[in-house]
């Protein structure tokens, strides 16, 4: 929205020195964030670099925390079919399928086009998860047989009955409880309620509580779904544009970057995680006509889109002496995404310390809510 160049004071070695920023004439409106990004660039040629070198850089921010004032959207009808069987929910242009056997959503159609992808069936739906491919800095999870240990690597969601309701303002309310168990005692109960409202968007809250003996700290948590192949390109408004991680991510600026899911997959030699973004307010998966889906929170989230499941980086490597499980395999047709909205810090395990305290976050109960809305 602007931009421009102010001239510093001469600073001597080891001496600072206080400037003001310039005015820079934005009206910081209700509800909304800016962001000044501030670098300090060589003013002439050096033996080691050119003029225009940045040599440090930084972002700034500010807010309005008024409400906003936006105007409201056209009101929808959200209209439900029960046949006994299958709830369809349709809401402007989203449209979603319920199987009452499954306990789950097995179709998601937004814009005209599917964003679960449909030979998955319910496999393809959001679904609770914890588990990430452990990194080489991890490897003090993997000394202490943590998460392992506690069986969250295979989990199991099972269902009870589904609840479907029509509120007074026309909001279609689907509602489920799902137990999401590991092969021992730790797991989750996950209570869910889609919401399809009158604005033609959807949301998903989600409730979640942790039961059982639990690790000390768990990876990452958040929903996993699976898309459907072609909504390759990936838009968001988070920080980047390459990966970083809750503490590696200063950086990596917040703004607004374009990219394809193929892209965000990072060759590390020794398979592992890879790829998220943090602070993520809303991200984008769009065909090659433009029509797709976003999501957002009311929490910024982690992010990530791979053609490959943890599953597939964790088993195609092995620690010294240890057999090897697989070897990478072909990228996946679908395309893996996390939104997630915790995530364990990378640390220095690999070499130095596990990650400082305020980037492990406790495994407590968990409220949050998704929004589901057409890309355009």
């Amino acid at each position: 929205v602007a931009s421009g160049d102010w001239k510093l004071p001469s600073v001597k070695p080891l001496q600072k020195v206080e400037v003001a920023l310039p005015a820079t004439g934005v009206d910081i409106k209700p509800g909304k964030e800016y962001f000044m990004n501030v670098e300090f660039c060589l003013r002439q040629d050096e033996l080691w670099a050119e003029a225009g070198h940045v040599v440090a850089s930084d972002q700034l921010v500010w807010k309005n925390d008024a409400p906003a004032t936006e105007a409201a959207a056209a009101a929808v009808k959200p209209a439900v079919v029960d046949d006994g069987n299958f709830i369809t929910v349709t809401t402007g242009q989203i449209k979603a399928v319920f199987c009452r056997e499954c306990g789950s959503v097995v179709s998601l159609d937004v814009d005209g086009r599917p964003v679960m992808d449909h030979r998955l069936g319910e496999e393809a739906a959001p679904r609770l998860t914890c588990m990430r491919a452990l990194v080489d800095n991890d490897n003090w999870l993997w000394s202490r047989n943590e998460i392992y240990g506690q069986g969250l690597t295979q989990l199991s969601w099972h269902t009870g009955r589904i609840d479907v309701a029509t509120a007074e303002d026309g909001t279609v309310t689907v509602c489920m409880n799902t137990t999401v168990s590991g092969a021992k005692s730790a797991g989750f109960d996950h209570k869910v309620k889609w919401s399809f409202n009158t604005d033609g968007t959807a949301t998903i809250t989600n409730d979640v509580t942790p039961h059982g003996h639990m690790p000390a700290v768990l990876p990452r948590l958040g929903l996993s779904l699976k898309l459907d192949s072609a909504l390759e390109n990936m838009e968001w408004y988070g920080r980047g544009p390459w990966e970083n991680y809750i503490d590696r991510k200063t950086g990596s600026f917040i703004g607004r970057y374009k990219s394809t899911v193929s892209e965000q997959y990072e060759t590390y030699i020794r398979p592992q995680d890879n790829g998220y973004k943090s602070d993520v307010r809303w991200v984008k998966f769009t065909d090659e006509t433009g029509h797709g889906v976003m999501f957002s929170a009311d929490v910024p989230l982690f992010v990530q889109a791979l053609h490959y499941d943890w599953e597939d980086l964790e088993f195609a490597r092995h620690r010294n002496g240890q057999k090897r499980f697989d070897s990478i395999r072909e990228p996946r047709r679908e395309i893996c995404l996390n939104l997630d909205i915790r995530q364990l810090g990378l640390g220095g395990g690999s070499c130095g310390p596990r990650p400082m305290a305020k980037y492990t976050p406790e495994t407590k109960v968990e409220t949050w809510t998704t929004w589901v809305a057409p890309a355009k």
